[in-house]
C-alpha cells in the first residue's frame, strides 16, 4: 500500500485530471431528428439558386418493376425572404416521368427529404403491401427510436467537407414483419452536411427480401457535384 501522503497526492492528481478528461472527450453526435427535421437547410441559398439532384433507380426484375432509370430532381429557390424562409418550386423528374411542379412557400427545410420519404413509402407499399399511413409513421418514428449516426467525409466540387451519415431500419424486429414478404430489413441511409447547399448530400433506400423470387430495389438521390463519401466510425 502506498504511504498516506503519496496516496493523497495521487488522489488529488486524479481529481484535477477529471475535468480535463471530460473536456477533451469526443463530442456526442447531434440527434438525427435535429439534422433532418429541424435544421434550416435552405439558409445559405439565394433567390435564383437551383439544387439539382441525380436520381438513380436500380431493379432486379424489370418486367415486374419497370425499367431502371436515371433522372433528376430540382429544387428551385424562387424567392428568399428577409425572415430566412424560402419560396421553392420542386421538379420531380423530367419528360414522361415528370410530376407536376410543386410551388411551396415559407420553407426553411429542404423539401427533398419529403420527396425521398414519400418514394420510400410508395416503394415499400409496392413490394410488401401494407397501409401507407402506417408505413410512413413507422419510418418517421425510426429516426427517433433507433437511428444510427456517424461522422462522414464528403468530396463536394473537389473539396473535402464534414458531415453526418444516418441510417435506419424501421421494421427490424417489428411484430408485423411476417406480413411484409421479407422486406422488413429495408433500410434508409442519408448523408448530410451543412457545408453544401441544401444540406442533403445523398439519400438512399434499399429493399431486399430473402424470400425466393422476391425482387430487389435500390434508389439513390445525390446532389450534383458530390464525389466520394466515406463513413468515419459507427453508432
Amino acid at each position: 500500500m502506498l504511504p498516506r501522503p503519496i496516496r493523497a497526492t495521487v488522489a488529488l492528481a486524479m481529481l484535477v485530471a477529471l475535468p480535463f478528461a471530460a473536456a477533451t472527450a469526443a463530442p456526442a453526435e447531434p440527434a438525427p431528428t435535429a439534422i433532418l427535421f429541424d435544421a434550416q437547410h435552405l439558409a445559405t441559398t439565394a433567390k435564383g439558386d437551383k439544387l439539382v439532384y441525380d436520381l438513380t433507380r436500380k431493379v432486379s426484375e424489370p418486367k415486374i418493376q419497370g425499367e431502371p432509370f436515371t433522372d433528376t430532381i430540382t429544387v428551385d429557390i424562387a424567392n428568399a425572404e428577409p425572415n430566412g424562409t424560402r419560396d421553392v418550386v420542386v421538379h420531380v423528374m423530367t419528360g414522361e416521368r415528370a410530376r407536376p411542379p410543386q410551388a411551396i412557400s415559407g420553407m426553411t427545410g429542404n423539401p427533398l427529404l419529403v420527396v425521398f420519404l414519400d418514394r420510400a413509402v410508395n416503394n415499400l407499399a409496392m413490394l410488401a403491401g401494407g397501409s401507407r399511413p402506417f408505413l410512413k409513421n413507422k419510418i418517421k418514428s425510426s429516426f427517433v427510436l433507433n437511428p444510427e449516426i456517424a461522422p462522414a467525409e464528403i468530396t463536394y466540387k473537389g473539396n473535402k467537407v464534414a458531415g453526418h451519415w444516418i441510417k435506419v431500419t424501421p421494421f427490424a424486429g417489428d411484430p408485423n414483419a411476417l406480413k411484409m414478404m421479407g422486406y422488413d430489413g429495408m433500410s434508409l441511409e442519408i448523408v448530410v452536411s451543412d457545408k453544401v447547399p441544401g444540406h442533403f448530400v445523398n439519400l438512399a433506400s434499399h429493399y431486399a427480401s430473402p424470400m425466393k423470387g422476391s425482387p430487389r430495389l435500390d434508389e439513390t438521390i445525390t446532389l450534383e457535384g458530390v464525389g466520394e463519401i466515406s463513413q468515419k466510425g459507427g453508432k
